[in-house]
């Protein structure tokens, strides 16, 4: 039991942040959670500015488009662990207008589960709402849509599913980088733990020849065991800086984990 007390201190890091991870995951779990996320940011198709007087944009009624036209793909799908039945919406599942702007087309890219959900938009004064048949955990779609407005114009989506409003996420990117993380925090800690280990392992013998090219290696054993209570002091140094050291890279870990899997999500489509 008592190599369990002198290395509990350089292993405890390690099981808060596991703690830590797994409560947080508990929490993010067993609810209705509907989100959406930009596939492919807004692009201009279409400069007002740009074009010669001579082409002009007309919409379906005929009428002339005089602002810039943008093109948005969205993704919408549940990222909970519970169903979204129609009885669970208090404020209908619609994309509408951030800004000046309007809607000019709309259409369903893709879906997860098109013969079970069996997604409809269906447009309603100046937005498209969401009509579905099953909104199950990890269903979805995808939505492209054009728009008119400027700059700082942009489509949302809103709804309420029961206390919980539809909220933007962040789409994940560089779907490597949890392995590269992975194989770094190995070597880094393999090193760590080997160095570690031979410094309180090894330490009379590393002082010994430190001290073997200037007194006899007698001299420098009775040496070693008179500094001893002086050097204590200096190992609990290094053992305080070696936790502050562990402590950051564990916060940083914690903080690129969270972020990856708990604010940026893989999207569905």
């Amino acid at each position: 039991m008592k190599w369990i007390k002198k290395y509990f201190k350089y292993i405890w890091p390690f099981l808060l942040m596991v703690l830590s991870i797994g409560i947080a995951s508990y929490i993010n779990n067993k609810e209705r959670e509907p989100v959406y996320a930009y596939k492919y940011p807004p692009s201009l198709i279409y400069n007002k500015e740009a074009v010669t007087p001579k082409i002009k944009l007309i919409r379906e009624d005929s009428l002339l488009i005089e602002e810039n036209v943008y093109i948005t793909n969205i993704v919408l799908w549940n990222k909970g662990e519970l169903p979204i039945d129609k009885d669970d919406i208090r404020l209908p599942i619609r994309f509408k207008m951030s800004g000046e702007g309007e809607i000019l087309d709309f259409k369903i890219i893709d879906e997860t589960h098109p013969e079970i959900s069996k997604f409809k938009l269906v447009k309603d004064a100046d937005c498209i709402k969401v009509d579905y048949q099953y909104f199950d955990p990890n269903f979805g779609l995808e939505i492209q849509l054009v728009y008119s407005g400027n700059d700082s114009s942009s489509v949302i989506v809103e709804g309420v599913v029961l206390d919980n409003s539809i909220k933007l996420v962040e789409p994940k990117t560089g779907k490597g980088d949890s392995l590269y993380l992975i194989i770094i925090l190995f070597f880094m800690l393999l090193g760590t733990f080997i160095g570690i280990y031979f410094i309180i392992t090894r330490k009379d013998y590393i002082v010994s020849k430190l001290l073997s090219g200037y007194i006899w290696e007698a001299q420098a054993i009775a040496a070693i065991k008179k500094i001893e209570n002086n050097t204590i002091s200096g190992f609990k140094i290094a053992d305080l800086f070696y936790g502050l050291i562990m402590i950051s890279a564990l916060l940083f870990v914690f903080g690129y984990v969270i972020y990856k899997y708990y604010i940026t999500y893989d999207l569905p489509l």
